[in-house]
C-alpha cells in the first residue's frame, strides 16, 4: 500500500469519524479546533489544518502530526495498524469488527498475565494449596467475576 492512497483520505473526515467534535475556523487559512482528546482540556487546543493534513495540540503535543500519529497515540496502535486503518474507509460493520478484535486481543494479553501469576502462586504456596486456589479462580472466571479472581490472587501474595 502506497502512502499516496493514504493521503487521499481527508484528516477532517477521519478525526470526525473517530468522535472529535471539530469546529471550522478561518484566520489566514482554514483550520479546525476542538478539545484535545489526550488531556483534560477546557479551551480548544487541538488544531487541525486540512490544507497540510496535519494536527497539533498547543498544550500537550507540540509539533506537527499526521493522522497515523493520532491513531497511534489515541488507540495505542503500532505504525502498520494505524496506517492501514487510516488508509481505507471502513464500514460500520468493519469498524465494529476491528473494535471487537482489539478487545479480544486485550483479553488474551490479560489471560497470559493471569497465567503467569498463577505459576507464581504454585511457587509460593506449593502444588496442593495452589490447586485449591486455582479451582476457586476457575469458578470465578467462568462466571465473569474477574475482580474477585484478582482479589483472590492478591490475598495469596500474587
Amino acid at each position: 500500500m502506497s502512502i499516496d492512497s493514504f493521503e487521499k483520505r481527508d484528516i477532517i473526515e477521519m478525526l470526525t469519524e473517530d468522535g472529535l467534535d471539530l469546529r471550522q475556523n478561518y484566520g489566514d487559512r482554514e483550520y479546525y479546533t476542538c478539545l484535545c482528546p489526550f488531556h483534560d482540556d477546557r479551551n480548544p487546543s487541538f488544531v487541525v489544518y486540512p490544507d497540510i493534513q496535519r494536527w497539533t495540540c498547543w498544550s500537550c503535543k507540540p509539533g506537527w502530526h499526521d493522522i497515523i500519529d493520532y491513531f497511534r497515540v489515541k488507540h495505542g496502535w503500532d505504525f502498520v495498524t494505524a496506517r492501514d486503518f487510516a488508509s481505507t474507509p471502513l464500514t460500520d460493520d468493519e469498524m465494529l469488527e476491528r473494535h471487537l478484535k482489539t478487545q479480544q486481543l486485550e483479553g488474551t494479553i490479560d489471560m497470559l498475565h493471569l497465567t503467569n501469576r498463577m505459576h507464581n502462586l504454585v511457587e509460593l504456596l506449593g502444588v496442593y494449596e495452589a490447586r485449591v486456589v486455582f479451582q476457586r479462580i476457575d469458578q470465578l472466571l467462568s462466571q465473569d467475576r474477574w475482580i474477585e479472581a484478582e482479589r483472590l490472587l492478591r490475598e495469596n501474595g500474587v
